[in-house]
C-alpha cells in the first residue's frame, strides 16, 4: 500500500489583521518616499509633448478625445489607457504638476499593495510577500517611473499586470475551506492528480485544471481584461502570458514533469487568449513606433546583443547597488567586444546556478526567467530611440529578482537566524527609501535633473544639450554654445541639439551659419513646427523670401493657426511688401491671443517702422507687462516715446533696460541713441561709449559716437581726432561695404580739417550707395561733397535739449 505524501508543518494561523497592516504599512512607506513630488514640475523629456503642449489630452476628458486616443498613435506610442488617464488628470488639475505627480504616486503604491496581495495569494508567504513589494514600492530604480509624469505608462500598465497577477492566482486556486494552511504552499510536497479536472495537494489546497468551473471562469476573464488594459497602458507587458508560465512552473506547481511527459500543452492552450493579444498589441506597437526605430544598418545585430548583455547586467547591478542612476544613457556606437563578453558569461553563469538549484530552490529560476523575460522588448533587439538602457524598463523585471533574492534570503537563515535577517532587511529597505527619496528630488526641474545627469554619466549628449537650451532661455549664449558644441561632437546627428544650435547662431545674427543645423533637426518629428519656424526666420534674415516662405508652410503643416507662425507670416508679408496685409495678420493674431508677447513686440515694432509711434505706444506698454525683462521691448518703447518728444518717458524705460542687462552693450548703444535724438550729446557720449568698452568691435556705437564727435554743434564736444580714428576703424572691421559708416568717416576728415580725404571718401560712399541702390544716402553724400568742397565741415542743426532728470 502506497505511503502518503508528508504533510507540511502546521503553523499557528496569522491575525486577520496583519496582512490589512502590512498593506498599509507599505502605502505609508511609499507615499512617504515620494512625498517631494507634489513640488516638482514638468520636464522637458516628453512631458511638454506628452501634455502640456499636446491639445488630444489637455483639453480634458471629451468623446472626441476618447476616440482620437482608441484610434490615434501619437509621438510613436499607441496606449489609449494612458492619453485617457493623462487627459482625466488635465480635466481633474488642468496643467498644474503637482496633480499629475500625485497620480503617478497614487498608481504606484496602489501598483506595491496590490503586487503584496498577488504574491500572497500565489505563493501563501506572508512576509516574503511583504518584502519583494517593498522592494518594488521604495526602489531607487523606479523613481524615474513615479516621479516622470510621462512614465505614467509604467506605473498604469504596472497596476494592470499585478491586477492580472491577482486575478490568474485567484482563477487557478480553489481554497479548501477546511485548511487553515497557507504558509507553507511554496515548500508544499509534490502534486497529486485528482480524478476530476483540479490537482488536489497534501495541504488540502486544490488547484484547478484548465476545464475550471463558473466562477474560475470569471477570475479567468478579469485576469484576462486586466491583461488587455495593461497592454492598452504599456505594450512592454507582452510578456506577461511568459510570466504566468513561470507561476505554473512556480509556485503553482502546475507544470508537471513525469515520465519524460508534461502538461505543458494544456497550460499553453490555456494561454492562447493571452498570447493572441500580446502578438496583436506587437503588431500595433511596431506600426506605431515604425518612425523611432532604428534601421539594422545603424547599429548592426552584433552591436545589439553585445549592447543587451551589458545591459542586463548593468540593471542587475544597480538593483543591488542603486547609484549613478540618470534618465538617459548614450547608446555606444562601438561596444568593447571583451566587456560584453564578461556580461554574457554572467548571464550564462547566473542561469546555470539558478538551474541547478532548480529542485531545491524553484523560486530562483523562476524569478531570473521573469527578468530576462520580461527585458525582451526593450533590451534592445528592436531598438527604439538612442538609450543604451533606461531605469524605467526594470520596473517590472526587477520583481523576478526581488522575488528569487527574498525566497532564497528565507531558505538560507535558519529559524534561528531569522531575527538577524529581520534586522538586515530592515536595513536595507531604509537605505533603499533614503535613496530613492533624495533621487526624486533631482525631478523637481529641468536644471537640477540634467545637473546630477550631465554629473554621473560624463559626456551625456542629451544633458548637455538640455542645459544649453536652459542657457538660451536664460540669454547665456556663449555658455549655450559650448555645451551644445560639445553634445554635437559626441552625437553630430542628435536633433535637438542641432535646432538649438540653430536658435543659438541665430540670435548672434548668424543665420547663414544657423541653416544646416536646423535643417540636419527638422527631421525629428517633434521638432518639425519649431525648427520649421526658426528656418523661416532664418532664411528672412539673410533675405532668402522664396525659401522663407517654404518654411512657413512647412511648420504651418504641422501646426495650422500656431500664433507664432503667423507672426513670423506677417514678418514675411512686410519683407514682401504687403504692409496692408500683415497689418490685418498682427491684427487677427491679437484679436485671437492678446496677450501673445511676441505678436505685442512685432505689431508694435511694425508701427514704429511705419512712424507711427502713438500707434505703436500702447502694444509696446502691453509687451512690458507680458514681457518685463524684455530689455528690447524697453528700447522700442524708448524709442517710440522719444519719437513723439517724450524723452523724460523714453529716459526712464532705457534706465529699466540698463538695470536689466547692465553689461548688455546694446542696451548702452539704444541709450546713446535716445540721447542724441534729444541732443543729450554728452550723455550720447558716454553711452556710446560703455557700448563699445563691452563690445570693443561694436561699429554701430563707433559710427555714430564718430558723428557726434565731427558734427556736434558743440565746440566743447567735438573732437575730430577721434572721430576719425572710431570711423576708420568701424570701416574696416565692416570691410569698406557700408555707405553710411563711409560717409561718417568723411565728416570726421572735414572735421579734422583733412578735406580732400573727406571729398574723396564721400565720393566713395556715394558710388557705393548707388550701387546697392540706396538713393536717400547718395543724395545726402553728394551735398556733403560740395560742403567739403568748399572747405566747411558740416554741423548738426541746433535743436531744444531735453532735460534727462526731469
Amino acid at each position: 500500500m502506497p505511503s502518503s505524501p508528508p504533510k507540511a508543518p502546521a503553523q499557528a494561523a496569522r491575525p486577520p489583521w496583519l496582512a490589512g497592516a502590512l498593506a498599509a504599512g507599505l502605502a505609508l512607506v511609499t507615499i512617504l518616499t515620494f512625498v517631494d513630488l507634489y513640488r516638482c514640475e514638468f520636464v522637458n523629456l516628453d512631458d511638454l509633448d506628452y501634455v502640456v503642449r499636446n491639445p488630444n489630452v489637455n483639453q480634458g476628458l471629451s468623446w472626441s478625445m476618447v476616440a482620437w486616443a482608441f484610434t490615434h498613435s501619437y509621438s510613436c506610442n499607441w496606449h489609449p489607457l494612458t492619453w485617457l488617464s493623462h487627459a482625466l488628470d488635465c480635466q481633474l488639475y488642468g496643467l498644474n504638476p503637482a496633480g499629475h505627480h500625485i497620480t503617478n504616486l497614487l498608481l504606484h503604491t496602489l501598483g506595491a499593495i496590490v503586487l503584496f496581495l498577488a504574491l500572497r495569494r500565489l505563493t501563501g508567504a506572508l512576509w516574503r510577500s511583504a518584502l519583494v513589494a517593498a522592494l518594488f514600492a521604495v526602489h531607487p530604480l523606479h523613481v524615474e517611473s513615479v516621479a516622470w509624469v510621462s512614465e505614467r505608462k509604467d506605473v498604469l500598465s504596472g497596476l494592470f499586470f499585478m491586477l492580472t497577477l491577482w486575478a490568474y492566482g485567484h482563477y487557478v486556486e480553489i481554497r479548501n475551506p477546511k485548511s487553515e494552511i497557507r504558509e507553507q504552499r511554496a515548500a508544499a510536497p509534490p502534486l497529486q492528480r485528482s480524478p476530476a479536472s483540479t490537482l488536489q495537494r497534501p495541504d488540502g489546497l486544490t488547484l484547478q485544471r484548465f476545464n475550471a468551473s463558473t466562477p474560475q471562469r470569471l477570475w479567468y476573464s478579469l485576469s484576462f481584461a486586466c491583461f488587455a488594459l495593461g497592454l492598452m497602458s504599456k505594450p512592454m507587458l507582452v510578456t506577461l502570458p511568459f510570466v504566468l508560465l513561470l507561476l505554473d512552473y512556480w509556485p503553482l506547481h502546475r507544470l508537471e514533469f513525469k515520465d519524460r511527459r508534461t502538461n505543458i500543452k494544456d497550460l499553453l492552450v490555456e494561454k492562447l487568449p493571452f498570447f493572441a493579444l500580446a502578438v496583436g498589441s506587437c503588431v500595433v506597437t511596431m506600426l506605431a513606433q515604425g518612425a523611432s526605430q532604428v534601421p539594422l544598418a545603424s547599429i548592426p545585430i552584433t552591436e545589439r546583443l553585445a549592447n543587451a548583455a551589458l545591459a542586463c547586467i548593468a540593471y542587475l547591478h544597480q538593483m543591488f547597488w542603486p547609484a549613478g542612476l540618470a534618465p538617459f544613457y548614450p547608446y555606444s556606437k562601438v561596444t568593447p567586444m571583451w566587456d560584453a563578453g564578461v556580461a554574457l558569461l554572467w548571464v550564462l553563469g547566473i542561469s546555470a546556478v539558478a538551474f541547478a538549484a532548480r529542485k531545491s530552490q524553484p523560486s530562483l529560476i523562476a524569478g531570473w526567467l521573469w527578468y530576462l523575460g520580461m527585458l525582451v522588448p526593450v533590451i534592445g533587439i528592436v531598438q527604439v530611440g538612442t538609450q543604451a538602457r533606461a531605469d524605467r524598463y526594470t520596473y517590472l523585471p526587477s520583481i523576478g529578482i526581488f522575488v528569487g533574492v527574498a525566497w532564497l534570503a528565507a531558505a538560507l537563515f535558519s529559524r534561528r537566524y531569522r531575527y538577524r535577517l529581520v534586522a538586515a532587511c530592515a536595513a536595507v529597505l531604509a537605505a533603499l527609501t533614503v535613496t530613492a527619496h533624495l533621487q526624486a528630488r533631482y525631478w523637481r526641474n529641468d536644471l537640477l535633473l540634467f545637473q546630477h545627469t550631465a554629473a554621473v554619466v560624463p559626456d551625456n549628449y542629451v544633458a548637455l544639450s538640455q542645459l544649453g537650451m536652459m542657457d538660451l532661455k536664460d540669454g547665456k549664449v556663449d555658455s549655450a554654445m559650448a555645451r551644445l558644441t560639445r553634445a554635437l561632437e559626441l552625437e553630430p546627428q542628435y536633433p535637438l541639439a542641432n535646432h538649438h544650435m540653430g536658435v543659438a547662431l541665430l540670435r548672434q545674427g548668424k543665420a547663414a551659419a544657423a541653416i544646416p543645423y536646423l535643417l540636419g533637426a527638422a527631421a525629428q518629428p517633434g521638432l518639425k513646427a519649431s525648427t520649421f519656424l526658426v528656418l523661416a526666420l532664418c532664411y528672412l534674415q539673410t533675405g532668402n523670401l522664396p525659401d522663407a516662405k517654404a518654411a512657413l508652410g512647412m511648420a504651418a503643416a504641422e501646426k495650422p493657426g500656431e500664433p507664432d507662425i503667423e507672426v513670423v507670416r506677417a514678418s514675411l508679408l512686410v519683407r514682401e511688401g504687403k504692409l496692408a496685409e500683415a497689418e490685418e495678420v498682427y491684427h487677427a493674431i491679437l484679436r485671437a491671443h492678446p496677450e501673445h508677447p511676441q505678436a505685442q513686440i512685432d505689431f508694435a515694432n511694425f508701427l514704429l517702422t511705419q512712424s507711427r509711434p502713438a500707434e505703436a505706444e500702447p502694444w509696446f506698454a502691453a509687451a512690458t507687462r507680458t514681457s518685463p525683462g524684455d530689455i528690447n521691448v524697453r528700447a522700442g518703447f524708448a524709442s517710440a516715446l522719444a519719437m513723439q518728444g517724450k524723452f523724460d518717458q523714453a529716459y526712464l524705460q532705457m534706465e529699466q533696460a540698463r538695470k536689466l542687462a547692465p553689461s548688455d552693450p546694446m542696451v548702452h548703444f539704444q541709450s546713446g541713441e535716445i540721447f542724441s535724438q534729444a541732443r543729450q550729446s554728452r550723455d550720447a557720449i558716454a553711452s556710446y561709449g560703455k557700448a563699445i568698452e563691452l563690445n570693443p568691435t561694436f561699429a554701430g556705437a563707433m559710427n555714430n559716437l564718430a558723428w557726434i564727435l565731427a558734427t556736434d554743434p558743440n565746440d566743447q564736444v567735438r573732437n575730430g581726432r577721434r572721430a576719425v580714428e572710431l570711423a576708420e576703424k568701424a570701416c574696416e572691421l565692416t570691410k569698406w561695404e557700408m555707405p553710411l559708416l563711409m560717409g561718417t568717416l568723411a565728416a570726421a576728415y572735414a572735421e579734422a580739417g583733412r578735406f580732400d580725404a573727406a571729398v574723396k571718401t564721400a565720393e566713395k560712399a556715394r558710388d557705393k550707395a548707388i550701387s546697392t541702390h540706396d538713393e536717400a544716402i547718395a543724395a545726402r553724400n553728394e551735398e556733403l561733397i560740395n560742403l567739403y568742397r568748399s572747405g566747411k565741415p558740416y554741423r548738426e542743426a541746433q535743436t531744444p535739449v531735453a532735460d534727462p532728470k526731469k
